[in-house]
């Protein structure tokens, strides 16, 4: 668990939320380099169990306006108090994100409308040169890079046919306002990551589909 989120109280005096904003908004720099992983890595909390995961992130779709094609999620996340964080050249099982917010997110995409997620999230999340092994991860940030991942899917629980999602080909779910997706490389062209962003752009992706 890479870091605990915070939430500020949105019926308080604006002035007093200015000032923990300025007060909790360190432009702080994270960096996990050249680990070997032998599980999860979560952002914002503990997370739930993959069966959880497979049961609930699949209805994150519902903020993405035009499935399939790249932005327009009526998701908008504006306050990022975290700065950035890197992953790179790590070999790990899956992205994880608390439990917690994945209820949080889960109860937006029930809404009808925009919506914008209060409280922490990274200004900035890059994920560069991993080799990510599982399936069903699931990530948010503000600014999303994610270039030259490898996904094996060599951790994919294929026995387990009973995830809803279909493990052996759902990569995952990664949320953001904006996104980039450059050169990364699945293992078929049935392997899917979801794209919930407001603006994203998806460059030479092999053997994957990001939709």
């Amino acid at each position: 668990m890479l870091d605990k989120r915070r939430s500020l109280n949105e019926n308080d005096d604006p002035e007093i939320i200015g000032e923990l904003i300025a007060m909790l908004d360190e432009d702080d720099f994270l960096l996990l380099e050249n680990n070997r992983i032998a599980g999860v890595v979560s952002l914002y909390g503990m997370p739930g169990s993959l069966e959880m995961i497979a049961g609930s992130a699949g209805e994150l779709v519902n903020l993405d306006r035009t499935p399939n094609e790249p932005g327009g999620s009526r998701l908008t996340i504006s306050s990022a108090f975290l700065g950035t964080i890197q992953l790179r050249g790590n070999q790990l099982v899956r992205l994880a994100i608390g439990h917690a917010m994945l209820e949080e997110l889960r109860q937006r995409s029930a809404s009808e409308g925009n919506t914008s997620l209060d409280g922490d999230a990274f200004a900035r999340l890059l994920l560069d040169g991993n080799v990510i092994e599982g399936v069903l991860s699931l990530t948010l940030a503000r600014h999303l890079n994610v270039r030259a991942n490898e996904f094996t899917q060599t951790a994919s629980p294929n026995a387990r046919v009973d995830l809803s999602t279909g493990a052996g080909r759902m990569l995952g779910w990664f949320l953001a306002d904006t996104a980039t997706y450059i050169g990364n490389q699945g293992t078929s062209s049935t392997s899917t990551l979801v794209d919930i962003a407001r603006v994203s752009q998806r460059v030479a992706n092999m053997e994957m589909t990001v939709s």
